[in-house]
């Protein structure tokens, strides 16, 4: 069993719409077709997000690698009036 948090750089706000969350769960189960693991639960706030899975803990590392790269290339994309996702 695993945790992991991920957190915005001082403490910034991560999801600042509603769009962004729902963005991040396709990133999550693209990670999950990609690297299989079981996440157990998930949550996310404004400015974080934790999970809980089963797995080796190699699997949460590269889970966690794969969803903040995509999160923080979405984020930037919205302060930059880019479309996202």
């Amino acid at each position: 069993m695993f945790h992991v948090l991920n957190r915005g750089v001082a403490r910034m706000q991560v999801f600042e719409k509603a769009g962004d969350y729902e963005a991040f769960e396709r990133v999550l189960a693209e990670t999950l077709l990609q690297r299989p693991m079981r996440i157990c639960n998930y949550c996310l706030m404004p400015n974080h997000r934790h999970y809980v899975g089963l797995g080796r803990p190699q699997q949460a590392g590269r889970a966690r690698k794969t969803s903040g790269s995509a999160s923080s290339v979405q984020g930037e994309r919205s302060r930059n009036g880019l479309p996202t996702w």
